[in-house]
């Protein structure tokens, strides 16, 4: 964190580490308030931490300063969180739902809130594989939209291992040239032309639950579609990948219905 700025010199001059990560930053009170992963610091302004103040949420999503107060919304667990800038003291209320902001001025303290999403386990049972991260950060794996981990993101090669079922894998790094069957059943099939190609799908695969039901190829074929679709704008993956195939200029054109 970058401290007070000199005005003759527009130059910073003390600088302060802090923890990570930091989402937000509020004036008041003497004070810069800054929240950062598992707390509040409370910065003076020469850039020293005058004290940090512990929350049990460690998702604070906004802050405002107003009266004597901080005032910080915590979206996750849907509670309103105050400091006394005076006594220190820490009050917590607890409103529900997604609290993504807030804002306070002259005794009234207001919050922006929407519906806490739905458990996406909810009515799987006991069976549900849970993944711990080190952070709440996760960044978008659909292949339709994100593009392939480079080959420094094992993580990322690894949950999209994990999450997707793919036509053929390279077992033996991301760069490999070696193929191996997963929800195709054999190599791939070129007609006499080399213009089509066909590959023939594996039987029994299954979907994961609460779906269930088997994979065909029907599947696999409204998969490409979709991350042909274009609906996800000039830079999809897949059109980039599958640009030779034709058919999907004038499909990503809507000037047909399918590829």
């Amino acid at each position: 964190m970058a401290g007070p700025i000199d005005e003759a010199t527009d130059r910073v001059r003390v600088f302060h580490g802090l923890r990570p990560y930091l989402c937000c930053v509020a004036v008041g009170g003497g004070s810069v308030w800054v929240a950062e992963a598992h707390d509040v610091a409370r910065i003076a302004p020469d850039g020293r931490v005058l004290r940090r103040y512990p929350f049990s949420s460690t998702n604070i999503g906004d802050m405002a300063f107003a009266d004597g107060s901080l005032w910080a919304s915590a979206d996750t667990t849907g509670q309103l969180l105050r400091i006394d800038a005076r006594t220190g003291q820490r009050r917590s209320i607890h409103l529900g739902n997604l609290l993504i902001a807030a804002a306070a001025s002259h005794g009234i303290v207001a919050a922006a809130a929407i519906p806490l999403p739905t458990l996406p386990a909810h009515g799987l049972g006991s069976r549900v594989l849970s993944v711990a991260l080190q952070s709440d950060w996760l960044n978008n794996t659909d292949p339709a939209v994100a593009r392939q981990p480079d080959g420094t993101g094992r993580w990322q090669w690894q949950l999209l291992h994990t999450i997707c079922g793919e036509l053929y894998t390279r077992p033996d790094s991301p760069g490999s040239r070696r193929l191996v069957p997963e929800l195709a059943s054999g190599p791939a099939r070129a007609s006499p032309d080399r213009r089509t190609w066909t590959i023939p799908i594996r039987t029994g695969v299954r979907f994961s639950p609460p779906l269930g039901r088997v994979v065909t190829a029907e599947d696999v074929r409204a998969t490409l579609v979709r991350a042909l679709s274009p609906d996800l704008g000039p830079t999809a993956p897949a059109a980039h990948i599958l640009r030779d195939v034709i058919g999907l200029d004038s499909y990503r054109d809507h000037r047909t219905s399918d590829v």
